[in-house]
């Protein structure tokens, strides 16, 4: 977090420019032994058109790569990048985006390295059934040849948010099973930024 100064306009603190708000950090060891990080960039926690930003380090922390912007999308809040090295050397970074215009259904998208975080492909966007807003705060856990990305949101009507895990079979190519784990609209309570546990070797 950078030093953030503020002055008074006599009712709240005004941020003074440059100011940056840094959050919501991914974080994993690339196939070729990099750390790689990346992190929200922006001006606000939310309601601004935040990015992902990225370093590398090349000797185990002792260092770190210049930071370089690898996810931008204009009107869209980019949040919670999630970085998962794969068993076959693949890395992918989970996010997603609200729409900061007024829309409230945020799009999950997907993004893969197969350079170890040096170069990234296209976005791809991950369905879920969620029919008002999803999100994801969890990395990808890869377990007996699947992939397992945890994600809350609510459906259109609901007041109240669910679980669900969405499952991959061909190394995140396609999600086409999407499992209920927790309904917040029967329990009557908000579930949200879920976490899966590896604690076994795959």
């Amino acid at each position: 977090q950078v030093v953030q100064l503020a002055k008074s306009n006599g009712t709240t603190l005004q941020p003074i420019a440059p100011y940056r708000y840094y959050a919501f950090p991914g974080f994993d060891r690339a196939a070729n032994g990099d750390f790689v990080a990346c992190w929200r960039n922006g001006y606000a926690h939310s309601g601004d058109v935040g990015w992902i930003d990225q370093s590398i380090s090349h000797d185990n922390g002792n260092t770190w790569s210049t930071p370089v912007t690898v996810h931008l999308e204009a009107t869209l809040d980019s949040r919670q990048a999630l970085l998962t090295t794969l068993s076959n050397g693949d890395m992918l970074m989970a996010l997603y985006m609200s729409d900061v215009t007024g829309n409230v259904t945020n799009i999950l998208r997907l993004r893969r390295s197969t350079t170890n975080g040096a170069t990234w492909g296209a976005a791809v966007t991950v369905a879920s059934s969620f029919t008002q807003w999803v999100a994801c705060a969890g990395k990808i856990i890869e377990r007996s040849g699947k992939l397992l990305l945890p994600v809350y949101g609510q459906n259109i009507g609901d007041t109240h948010s669910s679980i669900h895990v969405l499952v991959s079979s061909d190394n995140g190519a396609t999600w086409p099973n999407e499992y209920l784990v927790a309904n917040g609209q029967v329990d009557v309570v908000d579930y949200q930024e879920p976490s899966l546990v590896d604690d076994v070797a795959n």
